[in-house]
């Protein structure tokens, strides 16, 4: 396998460190260990929710590598709410190149003012809990991929691999906790440029409807992405070319900072209940059940569990895997 598929003890630290569930490093230690060897770091583009695979197609069209992904192309391995589903994704992430794309079209149905009657949502309750449940079980699939969505996002970004989300102008999917967490993290931990919210009207482009449209992540390019047509093709082909001119220089990603550093910072912001809406119970015993076969060697310091690591477990990791760097940084925690 080629170097730099898997993830590294550096990314796995940053990833606990930003409050990212201990299960989600397991999920990628075993995704790297039972794929191709062949594989490696090969693609700029990976388009998840892709429907019509504009961007996707749109990369290709320019010479840059890229992947699709979509419950419509492959129900079975690519249905993002099934833990094969979830898996055939990260295999997919981790191919991705430093400076890559993620371009996200979350499905937006159940998060929008149109089906509120529905969800449930609002700005002051974007999960839909009513009564302590959800009032239909469409909302807790749609909250459950949202979640999972997150996760992969925060893996993009230990992985200095820039991510977009599409949604609709009114859609509450960003006031979602865990999303809330991705958007903090690329905003204030990682100090990433951007941290992008851009609206604009689809319809002044060449839509065939208004469509007040919304994207954020972690890619600049502010308001030129909305000067473009519509989203399909002229849109799309505007999103390759100004990522193709972006990623030319290495330096425009921002340096990721010291894992050791970040390691007291996001658990103020993060509990172990933002992560509940993944539903990672089913992942926890599959892996279980990997290794007890030999199919799997869990990473050590890691407690295979749902949860994140607490402020002091944190703590403790970083003194077993690397017992020198409070030494080294002169300090006494």
């Amino acid at each position: 396998m080629a170097a730099g598929y898997r993830l590294t003890n550096v990314q796995a630290g940053l990833l606990l460190a930003l409050g990212a569930p201990c299960v989600l490093v397991h999920i990628l230690d075993y995704t790297g260990a039972t794929s191709s060897s062949a594989y490696s770091r090969d693609l700029w583009c990976f388009e998840m929710f892709a429907g019509t695979a504009g961007v996707h197609k749109s990369f290709r069209r320019m010479g840059m590598a890229s992947a699709k992904y979509d419950r419509d192309i492959d129900s079975d391995s690519m249905d993002f709410s099934t833990l094969l589903g979830f898996l055939v994704a990260c295999q997919y992430v981790l191919r991705v190149k430093a400076n890559g794309l993620l371009w996200g079209g979350l499905p937006c149905s159940l998060h929008v003012w149109i089906s509120r009657g529905t969800s449930g949502k609002s700005r002051d309750n974007p999960r839909g809990i009513c009564n302590g449940v959800f009032k239909h079980d469409c909302v807790r699939i749609a909250n459950l991929v949202a979640a999972r969505y997150a996760m992969v996002v925060l893996v993009c970004l230990v992985r200095q691999v820039m991510w977009v989300t599409e949604q609709p102008a009114s859609s509450v999917a960003p006031f979602l906790p865990y999303l809330e967490v991705a958007l903090y993290t690329a905003r204030q931990m990682l100090g990433f440029p951007a941290g992008l919210l851009q609206k604009f009207w689809m319809g002044l482009f060449g839509s065939r409807s208004l469509k007040r449209s919304a994207l954020f992540g972690s890619a600049s390019g502010g308001p030129r992405l909305t000067s473009t047509q519509a989203y399909p093709t002229k849109f799309c082909n505007k999103v390759a070319s100004y990522h193709k001119k972006f990623c030319v220089d290495p330096k425009s990603f921002p340096a990721l900072p010291d894992a050791y550093q970040l390691k007291t910072g996001p658990h103020d912001f993060v509990d172990s209940s933002v992560w509940q809406d993944a539903q990672l119970d089913e992942f926890v015993l599959f892996l279980k059940k990997e290794a007890r076969l030999g199919h799997f060697q869990p990473r050590p310091n890691v407690p295979l569990r749902c949860e994140p690591l607490s402020r002091d477990e944190v703590s403790i990791y970083f003194q077993l895997v690397n017992p020198t760097s409070n030494k080294k940084r002169g300090r006494d925690d």
